[in-house]
């Protein structure tokens, strides 16, 4: 994954449409900073101790470290800061009962310095899938294990809805929101526009036209609209989406300085 293309694209092409029975969702993405961020280019040397398991989670995060291209993996210094993740206690726990049974696959991620100062531990417990035979898949809840923690330690992206609800009396809300939805943003703003100019009084058409300046990254902007709507209509949602706004403005800026680090 391109981290760096997928924060600063967020937004503006990820778009899709579902249609509700009483309104339009709008799928849209928001910018998380990393929970431990140990500085982009770091090379991080993994380490299993103990069982095979425990070598099959080292191999899938440092596959993943790979893929996603914020780190590298190695085993040597070459003069960059370095960290040691290490996979411990990996072990599988089944539980049985009358009508059911069910395998974890449970273990300790820790990161640590050259001076083995610790940076990062947590403790994952994952299900594990099997095939008709019995057969765990192991790999699968490796992988699974891999990407909860690289969510951990890089800034990335998730994919949130937000429903626009619908006007007989103002028809173009609701064409706005489904360009929107669709990825024309521009159009969107348009009919959102055309929104309050057809009814200044229309909470949804400000709410609308908020979530096309959060799309943009203008977040003073959507607030405001927000804040508007909320002034016609003391609504839950947009009361929700103002306080949205700061989480929002804050994480945006987090991850564009961890990206610049």
């Amino acid at each position: 994954m391109n981290i760096k293309h997928t924060i600063t694209s967020a937004l503006s092409t990820a778009a899709a449409l579902v249609l509700a029975s009483c309104g339009v969702q709008i799928q849209m993405e928001s910018a998380v900073p990393a929970e431990i961020n140990l500085g982009r280019g770091t090379m991080i040397a993994c380490e299993p101790h103990g069982n095979n398991v425990s070598q099959k989670i080292c191999y899938a995060v440092a596959n993943r470290i790979n893929q996603d291209g914020y780190y590298t993996v190695g085993s040597y210094n070459n003069g960059k800061p370095m960290a040691f993740l290490e996979v411990m206690n990996a072990q599988l726990k089944t539980t049985s009962g009358q009508n059911y049974s069910y395998t974890d696959l449970i273990t300790t991620i820790r990161i640590a310095d050259l001076n083995d100062h610790q940076l990062y531990r947590r403790s994952l417990k994952t299900d594990v899938d099997e095939d008709q035979y019995g057969n765990l898949y192991i790999d699968d809840a490796c992988r699974t294990i891999a990407r909860t923690v690289m969510l951990d330690l890089t800034p990335h992206a998730v994919t949130y809805k937000e429903k626009v609800s619908p006007n007989d009396e103002n028809p173009a809300i609701e064409m706005g929101a489904k360009a929107c939805a669709s990825g024309n943003w521009e159009l969107g703003r348009s009919y959102a526009q055309q929104a309050i100019a057809h009814n200044p009084n229309d909470p949804e058409a400000y709410y609308l036209l908020g979530l096309i300046e959060r799309n943009a990254l203008n977040y003073a902007q959507s607030t405001a609209n927000f804040e508007k709507a909320y002034s016609i209509e003391q609504k839950g949602k947009y009361k929700s989406a103002i306080l949205k706004n700061s989480t929002f403005a804050t994480n945006e800026a987090n991850v564009r300085q961890q990206l610049s680090n």
